[in-house]
């Protein structure tokens, strides 16, 4: 899997590179990134996947319906645990998406799902996660899961870790689903999978 300059740029760029030096020389990031994601510690992990959300929004293009005017913010929402609101909210201060304004949301309820154009459902919530896909249906919202079988069960992008690195699936029948188009690029940095009807599953 090689990922394209112009995308590990940006996500190395919003992790900062006071903060990159503190996990891995930037040229190590640099590296890994484009050949196999970014050996991490607990305390990074979620900053790498903040950026990456981030980085997920701006190679997908959503309806024009759903997306609204520039009036509307765009609300990369979450549930579960709270160690990635500080990192997401670090990684989107100052900066937009589509002249949209970025607002970090914590979801409590899978009714409140539908105001999200991203949901990141943490692992400490996977047990709900059936809910949100189930509440969600059709709509335009990007759910982006951490565990094992997400895409499998319906989801859209799964992290997944080999070997202490950050890697990503996605599952193009699901964003179809969804009414989402994710760019060549971004597919091309992705393991593709069929989603629910995926005899072989899903990691």
């Amino acid at each position: 899997m090689h990922y394209p300059h112009q995308f590990c740029t940006g996500v190395a760029r919003l992790l900062g590179w006071r903060t990159v030096r503190r996990v891995v020389a930037s040229f190590l990031l640099l590296v890994s990134l484009s050949a196999a994601g970014v050996e991490l510690n607990s305390s990074s992990e979620y900053q790498v996947k903040a950026a990456f959300l981030f980085n997920f929004a701006k190679y997908i293009d959503w309806p024009a319906e759903a997306m609204g005017d520039a009036s509307q913010p765009f609300n990369i929402c979450f549930v579960g645990d709270k160690s990635i609101s500080q990192d997401l909210q670090q990684v989107v201060s100052g900066k937009s998406i589509a002249n949209h304004s970025i607002r970090i949301i914590q979801v409590h309820a899978p009714g409140d799902s539908h105001v999200c154009h991203i949901l990141f459902v943490a692992s400490s919530s996977s047990a709900l996660e059936a809910l949100y896909i189930a509440r969600l249906g059709e709509s335009s919202v990007l759910t982006v899961g951490e565990k094992p079988g997400f895409c499998r069960r319906g989801g859209i992008i799964n992290f997944w870790m080999d070997a202490n690195h950050v890697r990503f699936e996605i599952s193009p029948k699901a964003a179809q689903r969804a009414h989402l188009r994710p760019s060549s690029k971004l597919l091309s940095l992705a393991r593709l999978v069929e989603g629910p009807s995926d005899s072989g599953g899903s990691q």
